[in-house]
C-alpha cells in the first residue's frame, strides 16, 4: 500500500502569456506577408495546407472562417487543450473537386502497352482485360478528390474525354491507365493554411514544478510526516495505491514502473525521490 503525489507538469500563467503573445506577432506577421512566409522559419508553427470544398473540411471551427472570411484573412480559429490553430484563407477557386476512374497498371514493352490501351478502348470487359499477363493492378469505379491533388495527371483527368483510357504516367516500365466515367459538377474549394501552435510548459515552470515538490518530500520523508494534511497545505492532494510486482504503473500513471520497481525495495515507511517521465509532462513522489 503506497501513498503518491503526482503533480502534472503544465504551462504556467507565464507560459500562456509568452504564448499568446507569440501567436499575436505570429498573426501580425502572416497578415504582412504573402502565404505563409510570416512563420516559415519559425519551427514552434506548425503549418499544414488544405485545398478542400467545404463539406470536405472535417473541423467545423475551420470550415466556418473558410467559409466566412476574405482572402488573406488570417484569425485565431480555435484554442483548446492548449493548441492554438490559426487560420489564413489563402484563396478559393471554382473546379471539379471529385472524379470517378477505372485504373490498370501494366508492365511491359511499349508496343504491350498499345496493344493494352487499343483492347481496352474496343470494348472488352474491364475485368478481362485485369486478368490479362503483366497488369499489376487494377481498380474499378473509383472516386477521387482532385481538391489536394498537384501532380500532372490533375489535368489529365480533368480534361481527357470521358469513357476513352489513355495513359496517365509511365514509371520504371508501369503504365497507368485511367478511363474518366463521370466528374462532379464543380465546386468552390478553398485553399486554406491550418498554423498550430502548441503552449509548451517552460523549462522554466519545468524546474520551478520539480524543486517545489522536492522541497517537499525532503521535508516531509517519513511515513508520519508525508501525510494527506501536509500534501493539501503545500497545495498538492495525496492519493493512495496497492501495487504488487507485477504491477505495470502506481495507479495507472502512464511511465510509472520504475516507481513500482523502487517500492518493491524500499521499506515500510521510506519516501522516494521525485520520478519524471520522458516526455517531462508528470511528476511522481510515493
Amino acid at each position: 500500500l503506497v501513498n503518491y503525489i503526482a503533480v502534472n507538469i503544465t504551462p504556467s500563467a507565464e507560459d500562456n502569456i509568452a504564448a499568446q503573445q507569440a501567436v499575436e506577432e505570429a498573426i501580425a506577421k502572416l497578415k504582412a506577408n504573402p502565404g505563409t512566409e510570416g512563420v516559415s522559419n519559425d519551427f514552434n508553427f506548425n503549418v499544414e495546407r488544405i485545398s478542400q470544398p467545404a463539406s470536405r473540411i472535417t473541423n467545423a471551427q475551420l470550415k466556418s472562417f473558410a467559409t466566412s472570411t476574405a482572402v488573406d484573412s488570417v484569425s485565431i480559429v480555435s484554442y483548446t487543450n492548449n493548441v492554438y490553430t490559426i487560420g489564413k484563407l489563402l484563396g478559393s477557386k471554382v473546379e471539379v473537386d471529385s472524379v470517378n476512374v477505372d485504373m490498370l497498371a501494366f508492365q511491359g514493352t511499349n508496343a504491350q502497352r498499345d496493344s493494352i490501351l487499343k483492347v481496352l478502348n474496343s470494348g472488352v470487359a474491364f475485368a478481362e482485360v485485369a486478368a490479362t499477363a503483366g497488369v499489376q493492378g487494377s481498380q474499378e469505379k473509383a472516386w477521387f478528390s482532385l481538391a489536394n491533388e498537384t501532380s500532372p495527371i490533375k489535368a489529365k483527368l480533368l480534361s481527357e474525354t470521358t469513357g476513352r483510357f489513355f495513359i496517365g504516367d509511365s514509371i520504371q516500365g508501369t503504365a497507368v491507365f485511367y478511363r474518366v466515367n463521370e466528374r462532379k459538377a464543380p465546386v468552390k474549394i478553398y485553399d486554406i493554411a491550418s498554423i498550430t501552435y502548441i503552449v509548451e510548459p517552460s523549462q522554466t515552470t519545468i524546474n520551478d514544478l520539480n524543486t517545489k515538490l522536492r522541497d517537499f518530500v525532503a521535508a516531509n520523508n517519513t511515513d508520519t510526516a508525508f501525510t494527506a494534511a501536509k500534501a493539501i497545505a503545500a497545495g498538492y492532494q495525496l492519493l493512495n495505491a496497492r501495487v504488487t510486482a507485477s504491477t505495470p504503473s502506481i495507479g495507472n500513471i502512464g511511465e510509472s514502473r520504475d516507481a513500482v520497481k523502487w517500492v518493491m525495495n524500499a521499506d515500510k515507511g521510506d519516501v522516494s525521490d521525485i520520478f519524471r517521465d520522458e516526455q517531462d509532462k508528470r511528476l511522481l513522489a510515493v
